[in-house]
């Protein structure tokens, strides 16, 4: 733990499989890291074993991690599942004040998967663009019959009963839970910051894949598959007729030394994402288009901004040969993510911190929400 007399933030991530936190602290708009920590521990919070006892249990999971870790402040921000949250842009008629909220949650009604009133909504306005009649069998956005102004807003939207549950999670653990958003801002924070250019975000955690678009530092695009580190681990513990600890430790091992090739057996199981970026790819281009209208012309097509790279991040991404892979089959820029890049650490811990960095993209990046 690295002591600090300036204001510092926990950023909490509750995973499948671990409850990660970092400390940060605020140096003159500069994060510093204090003290992290992950507990792998089986965690359950979106699911619905036992609401009444899963937020408790949870709860002192992370009491215990702070306590061995020894966080120095209770100000906490935390994420909501990928998977767990709808997120949508909007094109909302241009109104005024507080008619433009009216507005907004009149269109979520259409569109969010469960009753308006059974959830929480939050919404963030973009710039405004003037929209034309576009093909109804793109059906992916509701557009106006004719060209008028709009306003294009980011809504998110989660069920209010998941939302108490996280607020009770927070509570046991003795935190102060100042907010909580989606990973795919914390992910940005932590991983994109001022990039202008269109960036795939790649999040491999130990049941689901987490898939996000980002152009201009926002979420455009979010989608998520239940392919991850754990169905890569059971295949490699089949194949080599291991248990399933000495085939996850395997993995994060492999490929130490050598150059670095994705075994034929391990590709069969990252197929299916490989197939859900290729799909993104190409849905992200015809959502671009559809926003623009009626899509762009020929001539116009060398100004698009197509995505520049994908990052890699979370507990799997780094299995050797597994950027390499991807980038010779999607034909992209693959890279892993350096989620320590904007924060000040000590030189001797870089090399345990550039370890660990994956797994802890989301959790820095909540720590910087105040920040940064």
């Amino acid at each position: 733990m690295i002591f600090s007399s300036q204001p510092s933030y926990l950023g909490v991530d509750l995973g499948a499989s671990a409850a990660k936190i970092v400390e940060l602290a605020n140096e003159g708009k500069r994060a510093r890291l204090v003290t992290y920590g992950i507990l792998d521990e089986p965690l359950d919070v979106v699911g619905k074993i036992d609401p009444r006892q899963e937020p408790e249990r949870v709860g002192l999971v992370l009491r215990e991690l702070t306590k061995r870790i020894k966080t120095t402040t209770v100000k906490t921000f935390a994420s909501l599942p990928t998977f767990s949250v709808f997120t949508s842009i909007m094109n909302v008629p241009t109104v005024a004040g507080k008619d433009l909220a009216a507005a907004v949650r009149w269109e979520a009604k259409k569109i969010v998967p469960l009753p308006i009133d059974d959830m929480v909504l939050d919404w963030k306005k973009l710039p405004s663009v003037v929209v034309s009649s576009a093909p109804e069998e793109h059906g992916l956005l509701p557009f106006a019959a004719e060209a008028k102004p709009h306003t294009r807003v980011l809504l998110t939207a989660a069920a209010k009963d998941l939302v108490k549950k996280y607020i009770e999670v927070f509570r046991h653990a003795g935190l102060q839970l100042m907010s909580l958003e989606t990973e795919a801002f914390a992910l940005i924070r932590s991983l994109v910051g001022a990039e202008e250019r269109v960036v795939m975000l790649v999040d491999i955690g130990a049941v689901n894949t987490d898939i996000s678009v980002i152009d201009h530092g926002i979420p455009f695009l979010n989608r998520s598959i239940d392919t991850g580190g754990l169905a890569i681990t059971k295949v490699l513990a089949d194949s080599l007729s291991v248990a399933i600890d000495q085939a996850e430790q395997m993995k994060r091992d492999f490929g130490a030394g050598r150059e670095p090739v994705l075994p034929e057996t391990l590709k069969v199981v990252v197929e299916p994402i490989v197939n859900e970026l290729s799909y993104c790819m190409s849905l992200y281009e015809r959502q671009r288009q559809v926003l623009a209208g009626t899509g762009p012309s020929p001539e116009d097509r060398g100004n698009e901004m197509p995505i520049d790279k994908i990052i890699l991040t979370g507990g799997s991404s780094e299995l050797s040969g597994l950027s390499q892979y991807l980038a010779q089959r999607l034909n992209i820029r693959v890279l892993c993510s350096s989620p320590w890049a904007r924060i000040m650490v000590p030189k001797e811990l870089e090399g345990e911190l550039g370890r660990v960095g994956p797994r802890l993209s989301i959790a820095i990046g909540l720590a910087m929400r105040d920040i940064v």
